[in-house]
């Protein structure tokens, strides 16, 4: 994936939904996660909402599984007037790029650890799910505790680079 169309990407699901509408969400039901009760008659609007992050997810896992390619200085071989090298200097050279970029920003772990947050997210979302289905009685705070997981979530991927960067 291209660096233009992974920003796009990125403004997409980071920016449009999870900032602006589903930390939103959360907000305002963030009593209700904690207990089911005070969600009332829209206990299952509530878990429709909840749910939209199962649909979300798969978005979010190719924006990062494409995070290092997308940011990689190694691009700019293909743009004018670097595009005008050999294949056999733009192969090696890119690989040089590449490597380099990696070692400097530590991409590989800033994706990794986006993959655990994920991870993290998906085992909180279950459980307030299953609260939601009236299938789980602990009485754990859940409010705060998704919450923080999708606002450390979006913080970390805030931090990735937001243009391909050659200094």
């Amino acid at each position: 994936m291209i660096n233009t169309e992974w920003n796009n990407l990125r403004a997409r699901l980071h920016h449009d939904w999870l900032q602006n509408r589903y930390l939103t969400f959360l907000e305002s039901w963030k009593e209700c996660f904690d207990d089911v009760e005070k969600c009332g008659s829209n206990r299952n609007d509530v878990l429709e909402q909840l749910l939209q992050w199962k649909n979300k997810k798969k978005g979010f896992q190719v924006l990062i599984d494409d995070c290092e390619m997308a940011l990689s200085p190694q691009q700019l071989l293909n743009e004018p007037p670097l595009s005008k090298m050999t294949d056999e200097n733009k192969k090696w050279l890119g690989e040089v790029i590449h490597a380099l970029f990696c070692v400097r920003t530590g991409i590989k772990d800033k994706t990794v650890n986006l993959q655990r947050k994920i991870e993290n997210i998906d085992g909180i979302v279950k459980i307030v799910e299953q609260r939601l289905r009236s299938k789980n009685e602990t009485k754990e705070a859940m409010g705060d505790k998704i919450i923080s997981a999708f606002v450390d979530f979006s913080r970390k991927i805030s931090d990735l680079p937001h243009e391909i960067q050659v200094v």
